[in-house]
C-alpha cells in the first residue's frame, strides 16, 4: 500500500520538537487572523453606525425643513393668492391655445381673435403678487384682505365669444382682423337690431372729422344687407364732409343713414347715372357739389385747394368710399377710410385713379 506523507511531516534530519513548533505556529497564525478579522469587522461597524445616524439626522432635518416651508407657504395668504392667480392665468392661456376654429371663421380671423384674447389678460396683479412673495411689502399691501384671484371682464367676453360662436355672424366676426374693431365684435350680442344713438360730433369747424362705420353709436344699426359697421361707408364719408362744410356736428352717419333709407338711396348708392346718394344728399342738405372727371390731375387740383372730395372706388356692385382731405408733400391723397382704424391713410393717385368710378367735390 502506498504510504501518504503527512503535511507536517518533518524533513529528514528534523526532530519532533521542530514539528511541534511548526504546528503551534500555524495554529497561532490562524487565531491571529480570526482576531484581526473580528477587529476589522468591529471597526467597519463602528464607522457605519455614526454615518447612518448622521444620514438619518440630515434626512430628518431636510424633511422637517421641507415640511416647515410647505406649512409656512400654505399658511401665507399672499403665497396662496399668487398661486391662485398663476393658475387662473395658465388655465386661460392653455384654453385659448387649444381652441378649435369655428367652421365659418377664416384662419386669419381665428388667429387674430386668439391673439387678442391672450393680450386681453392683464398680468398686472400676477406681477405684483410675484413681488409680494419675494418680500415687497408695498406690493403685498395692495392685496390685503383679498383671498381669490379676480375674474377679468375681458376674459369673460372672449369666453362668451368662443363658447357661443354661433351667436356671432361670420361677417361681423371677420371685422376683428382689424385690432381696432375687436371690442365692437365682442359687444355685438348686446346690440342686435340696435336703433343707434343720437350724438353730437364735437368741434367740426376747423378739421374734417374722420368718422368710422363701426362707432358704437351707429355701427350696429341695420343698413343695406348688413349693419353700418360693414355697409355704412357712404353715409359715413358724407357725414365727414357735410358736418365740416356746414359746421354742423349733428350731421352723423346715423342721420345720413336714416335719410338714405327714407329717400330710397340705401340700396342704390351709386350707379352709372348722374344721380347718386351723394348728389341727393347735397341737394337735401344744401351743400354745393360738383362731379369731377375721373382724371387724377382734376381730383388732385380740387383736393389741394382745400375742397373736401369723396371718391367711390371698385365696382358699382361693391363700392368702397374715401373722403379726401388734402395732398401730402409727396403728392399722395390724404384719405379718410371709414372702414378701418388705420386712418387717415395715403392713396397714390397713379395707382388709384383706374379704380375710381365716381368723384365729387364739395365746399
Amino acid at each position: 500500500m502506498k504510504q501518504v506523507k503527512h503535511v507536517n511531516q518533518a524533513p529528514e534530519g528534523a526532530d519532533e520538537k521542530d514539528l511541534f513548533r511548526s504546528d503551534w505556529k500555524e495554529d497561532l497564525d490562524d487565531d491571529n487572523r480570526k482576531k484581526l478579522s473580528r477587529v476589522q469587522r468591529n471597526q467597519k461597524r463602528n464607522f457605519w453606525i455614526p454615518c447612518l445616524v448622521v444620514a438619518i439626522a440630515l434626512g430628518g432635518a431636510s424633511f422637517g425643513a421641507a415640511y416647515w416651508m410647505d406649512h409656512k407657504e400654505s399658511s401665507n395668504p399672499i403665497v396662496q393668492l399668487q398661486k391662485a392667480e398663476e393658475k387662473q392665468y395658465n388655465d386661460y392661456v392653455n384654453w385659448v391655445n387649444n381652441l378649435e376654429k369655428p367652421a365659418d371663421w377664416d384662419d386669419e380671423t381665428f388667429e387674430a381673435l386668439k391673439t387678442a384674447a391672450l393680450n386681453a389678460y392683464s398680468t398686472a396683479d400676477l406681477d405684483e403678487l410675484n413681488k409680494a412673495v419675494e418680500g415687497d411689502a408695498e406690493a403685498a399691501a395692495k392685496f390685503e384682505g383679498q383671498t381669490e384671484a379676480k375674474v377679468q371682464e375681458a376674459i369673460k367676453q372672449y369666453e362668451d365669444l368662443f363658447n357661443n360662436a354661433a351667436s356671432y355672424p361670420a361677417n361681423i366676426v371677420a371685422l376683428a382682423k382689424d385690432p381696432g374693431m375687436v371690442a365692437f365684435v365682442l359687444e355685438y350680442p348686446n346690440h342686435v337690431n340696435d336703433p343707434g344713438t343720437d350724438v353730437t360730433l364735437g368741434d367740426v369747424t376747423q378739421q374734417m372729422p374722420d368718422l368710422k362705420t363701426f362707432d358704437p353709436a351707429w355701427g350696429y344699426v341695420p343698413y343695406r344687407d348688413s349693419i353700418m359697421a360693414i355697409s355704412g361707408g357712404a353715409p359715413t364719408v358724407i357725414a365727414d364732409v357735410f358736418s365740416y362744410c356746414l359746421d354742423d356736428p349733428t350731421i352723423t352717419p346715423l342721420a345720413i343713414a336714416r335719410w338714405a333709407k327714407e329717400a330710397g338711396y340705401e340700396f342704390n348708392e351709386v350707379s352709372e347715372a348722374d344721380d347718386s346718394i351723394f348728389s341727393g344728399a347735397a341737394l337735401t342738405y344744401g351743400v354745393p357739389m360738383i362731379p369731377l372727371a375721373l382724371y387724377k390731375t382734376q381730383i388732385t387740383d380740387h383736393v389741394s385747394q382745400g375742397y373736401p372730395t369723396i371718391i367711390a372706388t371698385g365696382s358699382y356692385e361693391a363700392p368702397k368710399y374715401y373722403a379726401l382731405n388734402g395732398v401730402d408733400a409727396n403728392g399722395q391723397w390724404i384719405a379718410y377710410d371709414p372702414t378701418t382704424s388705420a386712418s387717415p391713410i395715403t392713396l397714390d393717385p397713379d395707382a388709384t385713379i383706374d379704380s375710381v368710378i365716381k368723384a365729387y367735390s364739395f365746399w
